[in-house]
C-alpha cells in the first residue's frame, strides 16, 4: 500500500474514534439529563402525593368530627328523653316506696 492510502486509513480511523467518543459523550449527557428529569418528576409526584394524602386525611378528620358531633347530639337527646321518662315515674316510685315502708 502506498503511504497516502495508509494515511487515509489512519485519518478515517481517527475520525471514527472521534465520532465514537462524541457519541459516547452525547449518550452520557442524554442519560444525565434523563436522570435529572426523572428525579424532578419523582420529586413532583411525591409532593403531589403528600398534598393529596394531607387533603384526604383532613377530609376524613372533618367527617369523623361531624359524625362524633352527631353521635354526641343523639346521645344527649336520648339522655334527655330517659331523664324525662324517669322524672314522670319518680312520683309513682316515691309513693310506692312510702307505701311499702308504711306497710
Amino acid at each position: 500500500m502506498s503511504l497516502e492510502v495508509i494515511a487515509s486509513i489512519k485519518k478515517a480511523e481517527k475520525q471514527a474514534e472521534d465520532i465514537i467518543k462524541e457519541a459516547q459523550l452525547k449518550a452520557q449527557d442524554i442519560i444525565a439529563k434523563a436522570q435529572d428529569s426523572a428525579k424532578a418528576e419523582l420529586s413532583d409526584s411525591i409532593k403531589k402525593s403528600e398534598l393529596e394524602a394531607a387533603e384526604i386525611i383532613e377530609k376524613a378528620q372533618d367527617m369523623a368530627l361531624k359524625e362524633a358531633d352527631e353521635i354526641l347530639k343523639s346521645s344527649k337527646n336520648e339522655c334527655l328523653k330517659l331523664k324525662e321518662e324517669s322524672e314522670k315515674n319518680m312520683a309513682k316510685a316515691v309513693a310506692f316506696v312510702i307505701k311499702e315502708i308504711r306497710g
